[in-house]
C-alpha cells in the first residue's frame, strides 16, 4: 500500500489537500500555528472517502492518495461529464432501484424513496471488455428473479475460449460447471463432450450450468 512518505506528501500537505478538495472536512482549518492530530486528519480522510465512493477508514492508501491528488480542473471535468451522463438517466420516481456500475464492477440497490442515501444491498458482478464486449447499457422495470439460471455461453467466447480449453482439458466442462446441449432449451439434452469431437460446437449448444 502507498503511504504519503512513498509518493513524498508530508502530513501538511495532507491536511491541505482535505481542506482545498475535501470541501472543509478538515474541522476547524488549517493555519500556521495549528497543529493537527493524527485522529483528526484520519476523521476528515474518512468523511472525505465516504463521499468520493472509497472506503472511509480513515487510512491515506493508494486510491485515496490518488483522489486527493485529482486537481479542480480534473473534478470539473468529471462533474460534467456525470451530469450529461444524469441527463440521460430516466426519472426513477420513488420506486425501488437496482443499479450496476460498469467501471466499478458492482450492483447497487436501495429501498424506494432512499436513493440519496447508501444502497441497502450491494455485491460485485462481471461486465464485459471495454472494446470487445461491451455490457449492454439499459433502463428496464425488474419483474422477476431468476436464480441460478442457465446461460448460453456467446459465440465469441465458445470460439476463442471455451472450445481451446476444451482440446487442451476433455475434463475442462466438468471443472467449470459447464455442458454441452443439443438445442438451445433449458430441457434440451445434454452431449457427452467425449462424444461430440469439439470442433464444430454451434454457440447455442454450449451453457454454463450454474
Amino acid at each position: 500500500m502507498a503511504t504519503a512518505a512513498d509518493a513524498g506528501i508530508g502530513e501538511e500537505d495532507v491536511d491541505r489537500a482535505i481542506m482545498t478538495f475535501g470541501l472543509g472536512d478538515l474541522e476547524g482549518g488549517v493555519g500556521p500555528d495549528v497543529v493537527l492530530l493524527d485522529a483528526a486528519t484520519s476523521a476528515a480522510l474518512a468523511r472525505f472517502q465516504a463521499r468520493h465512493g472509497l472506503t472511509g477508514d480513515g487510512v491515506l492508501g493508494t486510491r485515496t492518495l490518488a483522489a486527493l491528488q485529482v486537481t479542480p480542473a480534473a473534478r470539473v471535468t468529471q462533474i460534467t461529464l456525470a451530469l450529461e451522463r444524469l441527463r440521460w438517466v430516466p426519472d426513477l420516481g420513488a420506486r425501488r432501484v437496482i443499479a450496476v456500475n460498469i467501471p466499478m464492477f458492482a450492483l447497487a440497490a436501495w429501498e424506494a424513496g432512499r436513493l440519496a442515501g447508501p444502497p441497502a444491498f450491494t455485491m460485485p458482478v462481471i461486465v464485459g471488455r471495454a472494446v470487445r464486449t461491451q455490457t449492454p447499457v439499459f433502463a428496464a422495470t425488474l419483474d422477476r428473479v431468476v436464480f441460478r439460471p442457465y446461460w448460453n455461453v456467446p459465440r465469441s467466447i465458445v470460439r476463442d475460449e471455451v472450445l481451446p480449453a476444451v482440446r487442451r482439458d476433455p475434463r475442462y466442462f466438468g471443472r467449470q460447471q459447464m455442458e454441452l446441449v443439443r438445442g438451445g432449451g433449458d430441457d434440451a439434452p445434454v452431449v457427452p463432450a467425449a462424444t461430440c469431437g469439439c470442433g464444430n460446437v454451434p454457440a447455442r449448444t454450449t451453457r454454463w450450468a450454474s
